[in-house]
């Protein structure tokens, strides 16, 4: 993953950066969503799955094992059953694992309906609300409109919003997207005045934010 923004950085350079975009552009997205939801929720994650009950625990661990054996779709099947049965921190866990398997058979719509029921879960901590918030709102990047995008993201926006920094840098992809790139250069610009904007998040809105002027050039040739 690091060569890849390795090379981005390097042809931002040249004059070859919009060929290098359109061969590259998807792999981009794909990469920056990913890590988006990856880094914003691996440490709540595990720190929620510890903190529950022993006995829950083996009957999840349980569960993952009987999946690693079947096929998607009796996945689905096998972890609603769970859900069903556990009312607990794992039936929880076991909802978001549900999300994106959805995610991945394609069904794109329930895997974000799931992360809605999840992000609206009074039971949860409010990280993990936030973390199913932004895990839905990844889906949808290019797919609605970017205003649309923005309101869904418009609590985890807030100034004191810990995971502001991974919503703005998916609410700048999204008005990206839809070239709207003067707005994305103001998300991005919010972003990197931001004292606590990690450093490897920082170095990805740094590309992107150098691909909006680069296009806002263009436009004004």
């Amino acid at each position: 993953m690091s060569e890849l923004f390795d090379e981005i950085e390097a042809e931002l350079r040249s004059d070859r950066l919009k060929a290098f975009w359109d061969r590259y552009g998807s792999t981009i997205i794909i990469a920056l969503v990913a890590i988006v939801v990856l880094v914003a929720g691996t440490n709540i994650y595990s720190s929620y799955r510890t903190s529950q009950n022993i006995k829950a625990s083996e009957r999840y661990e349980a569960l993952i094992m009987q999946i690693g054996d079947a096929n998607q779709e009796t996945s689905i099947q096998l972890i609603s059953d769970f859900i069903q049965v556990e009312n607990n921190g794992y039936g929880k866990i076991a909802a978001f694992h549900k999300a994106r398997l959805l995610h991945q058979s394609g069904d794109t719509d329930a895997a974000v309906n799931a992360y809605d029921i999840l992000s609206d879960d009074g039971s949860l901590p409010s990280s993990l609300n936030a973390l199913a918030e932004l895990s839905a709102a990844s889906l949808l990047v290019g797919s609605i409109e970017a205003s649309e995008l923005d309101a869904r993201l418009q609590d985890l926006l807030s100034p004191d919003n810990a995971f502001r920094h991974s919503a703005r840098e998916l609410a700048g992809l999204a008005y990206f997207l839809s070239e709207e790139y003067l707005t994305a250069r103001e998300i991005y610009d919010m972003a990197l005045a931001d004292s606590e904007l990690p450093e490897s998040l920082r170095a990805r809105i740094i590309i992107m934010r150098s691909l909006v002027v680069d296009e806002l050039l263009n436009n004004k040739t």
